[in-house]
């Protein structure tokens, strides 16, 4: 129909292109169907869609960032339209209340705007000359393309828009059909054929888990759901464990953790579905673990723990009279120790991390048959990582130090903090008597008349300079460790960087307000740094002398300049250029 339709439209970018697969499999796997048509866009399946929810007057929602679905609202049609407000993403419901405010037509009637102003980021040509105002003026005024032609004669359109009109008459009759939004698009519309399915609920986890989006697992309702086997597992025969009841008299090694308690809504109450539960693993068998259970096991010479989360065990071992000795190694500690920055350190999104195989399958305990093959992959990175003996003398002893701290508490001195509240108010009150107003001014701003200085506006530094010397790009070049071409960016202004660097006693960081807006810069050291790279330099660069052109006479008057860092920046601008001969004038 039209060859230039969406020629100019780039195509997604690689980064997000290699996402959508993943993307289509997870939603698959939530129980999402994907629609698609060949030949056809995504607008038209979704403008079909809402046809058939319109057709049984049920009520429609569509969730996009297109602003070209708009003309789709109707009355049983809300455009939920993904929206950046102040820099912040937002939600903004567009119903026809809404379109009518906005716009000031119906929602049908943008079709009539776009074929008048076009669309360039789809290529649609429009009328030349004709913007949205002068489209949205004509549309609601005449009511349609073909309205606005109807009365091409009438005042309210100018004669330069008039002649756009009729020399654009064809382009805007296609653009016309290019911007509508078609609603016959051959997809299934029967009524519950995009019910959302029971999917793979297991196989999403997995993915999340993989992907490492964590926080999404609740969010979706997985809380509680075992992960699929990854793909290498996949064909392998894996026993089911046993559950039993802990023996009476345990020995031997004892993996120990916790199945998290799930949680959920009861109304608009958060409840707990599932409550948390301790249970022990060895070999391929699981015990359940009560709290009569915990405490046979956790001061037993006969028994070692490696465990998953020791606080709260040595806890209910001190509560009980022991001391928590059969823990000989915390899981949870170590995964804090080998990643210090993540948020929270759990059972299934380690094993998922690691990619610890399963030993065996428990449906009522999911992680425990990953538990050895987790715990055997943590030690060996400790241990790779040469962190044994921080681990081993430092951080697993602590845990027993400070859950016997939490249990008895810390003696606070108050009297003493209270002295010594006094002693520092005291110090501090000595020291503002002789740290005062030569040290600091609360007023610089006015002080030195920077009232009206801006983030973009001259820097303050430069303009409290005697010599006035562009600091900020100073110390780019320094940042960057162009130190030579600080130094001849300084030269520019003063001959000899030393003087701006050790000789000057104007401290341009007390002028500096970059504080206000992001950090600080230690403007003085870095002068100083460059001035002594200058000082250690062979050979130094010196203005030419002006040599007088005729009989060893300037023609021109003489400028007379100090010897300040005022003087010193006059001295080679004035040297390079026509105008009055120089006399320096000691210090």
């Amino acid at each position: 129909m039209y060859d230039g339709y969406k020629a100019t439209r780039h195509g997604m970018p690689e980064e997000l292109a290699q996402q959508m697969p993943v993307l289509k499999e997870l939603l698959a796997d939530l129980g999402y169907r994907t629609v698609t048509a060949e030949g056809w866009e995504a607008d038209d399946i979704l403008g079909t869609l809402a046809a058939a929810c319109a057709a049984r007057k049920d009520d429609c929602f569509l969730a996009t960032g297109d602003r070209d679905s708009l003309q789709l609202v109707s009355d049983t049609t809300t455009v939920l339209l993904a929206a950046t407000v102040m820099g912040r993403s937002k939600t903004v419901t567009m119903d026809v209340d809404a379109i009518q405010e906005k716009y000031g037509i119906q929602p049908r009637q943008l079709i009539e705007v776009k074929s008048l102003m076009g669309d360039a980021s789809d290529n649609i040509p429009g009328v030349k000359g004709i913007g949205e105002k002068t489209a949205l003026t004509l549309v609601q005024n005449f009511g349609t393309l073909e309205g606005v032609y109807e009365h091409i004669d009438d005042k309210l359109i100018k004669p330069k828009q008039r002649e756009h009109l009729l020399e654009c008459r064809e382009m805007a009759q296609l653009s016309h059909t290019l911007g509508t939004i078609r609603t016959d698009a051959p997809i299934d519309t029967a009524e519950g054929t995009y019910t959302v399915g029971e999917g793979n609920k297991a196989e999403a986890v997995r993915l999340l888990q993989e992907l490492e989006i964590h926080s999404l697992i609740p969010r979706f309702g997985l809380d509680g759901i075992a992960p699929a086997a990854p793909e290498e597992e996949n064909g392998i025969e894996l026993a089911e464990a046993e559950l039993e009841a802990l023996p009476l008299t345990p020995s031997g090694t004892y993996l120990v953790a916790s199945r998290p308690a799930v949680m959920g809504k009861q109304g608009t109450r958060n409840v707990t579905l599932q409550p948390e539960s301790w249970y022990a693993v060895q070999d391929t068998t699981v015990y359940p673990l009560e709290d009569a259970d915990l405490l046979r096991l956790l001061d037993n010479a006969d028994v070692t723990l490696d465990v998953f989360n020791s606080a709260p065990l040595y806890a209910r071992a001190m509560a009980a009279g022991g001391w928590g000795s059969s823990i000989v190694w915390d899981g949870k500690l170590a995964a804090y120790l080998l990643d210090a920055s993540a948020s929270k350190y759990q059972i299934s999104e380690l094993t998922a991390s690691y990619r610890a195989a399963a030993a065996f399958t428990c449906a009522d305990y999911p992680d425990a048959g990953r538990l050895a093959d987790l715990f055997c992959k943590m030690k060996a990175e400790i241990t790779a990582c040469g962190e044994d003996s921080l681990y081993n003398e430092i951080e697993f002893p602590l845990a027993q130090v400070l859950a016997d701290m939490t249990r008895t508490g810390v003696l606070v001195d108050k009297d003493g903090i209270e002295q010594f509240g006094v002693k520092l108010r005291t110090e501090l009150e000595h020291d503002a008597i002789h740290w005062g107003k030569y040290a600091w001014d609360e007023n610089y701003r006015d002080t030195a008349r920077m009232h009206n200085t801006w983030p973009t506006g001259s820097a303050p530094c430069k303009a409290a300079c005697p010599a006035h010397v562009p600091v900020q790009a100073y110390l780019q070049k320094a940042k960057e460790g162009k130190y030579q071409e600080a130094v001849e960016l300084i030269r520019t202004m003063n001959p000899f960087p030393a003087v701006c660097g050790r000789i000057c006693n104007k401290r341009c960081e007390d002028a500096c307000t970059r504080g206000t807006i992001d950090q600080p810069v230690s403007i003085d050291a870095v002068k100083k740094f460059v001035a002594d790279y200058d000082l250690a330099q062979a050979e130094h660069a010196v203005p030419n002398r002006a040599v007088p052109s005729v009989h060893d006479h300037f023609d021109q008057k003489i400028a007379i300049i100090g010897a300040g860092p005022a003087g010193w920046r006059c001295l080679p601008q004035r040297a390079s250029s026509p105008g009055p001969s120089l006399a320096r004038c000691a210090a």
